[in-house]
């Protein structure tokens, strides 16, 4: 049985113009067993995503967003990597060895792009998706080892697909 446990949780601000800026903070949290090595990792920590959205649609001022954008995102943060049974070499033998490693320290960089659409539901309440492209600039790796999950990016794999569901809330302020 695989355990996958992980929650988000994200503050967007926006500045409703013509080319709309955007910048967004999260706070994510990952837990995760592989079922074959039943090595444990867990992360958990802030990220940081900035960039814009341009609106495709012809009415700008309407309450619909049909809308492309491009983000760049960091994220600095800190996991554990534990085995739970010994793990020996499959190729030498020899050794059996118990790894338990807490607080490595670790950054990631990214770019996204994505294509996304926000309807209004009732004034001031919005629901939407979009869909983002991610692509890998650095994570740092140490000796003891590489992040198996990065906050804000997904998987530590060179390229990332996500889609995100958005319930907005206009705040007139």
């Amino acid at each position: 049985m695989k355990l996958q446990q992980y929650s988000i949780f994200q503050i967007s601000a926006r500045t409703i113009l013509n080319l709309a800026q955007k910048t967004k903070d999260g706070w994510r949290f990952y837990f995760d067993t592989n079922d074959e090595t039943n090595i444990s990792y867990k992360s958990k920590a802030p990220y940081f995503r900035v960039g814009c959205d341009y609106n495709m649609l012809r009415n700008k001022h309407q309450g619909n967003r049909l809308y492309a954008g491009v983000r760049f995102g960091y994220t600095k943060f800190k996991y554990d990597v534990e085995t739970h049974n010994p793990i020996v070499d499959p190729v030498w033998g020899g050794e059996e060895l118990y790894f338990n490693e807490s607080g490595i320290s670790s950054r990631a960089a990214w770019g996204e792009i994505g294509l996304g659409f926000e309807a209004q539901i009732i004034s001031g309440f919005h629901m939407g998706w979009s869909l983002h492209y991610k692509r890998k600039f650095t994570a740092k790796s140490t000796k003891i080892a590489s992040p198996w999950y990065i906050p804000g990016y997904g998987n530590n794999r060179d390229t990332q697909w996500g889609l995100n569901y958005s319930l907005i809330f206009d705040l007139h302020l």
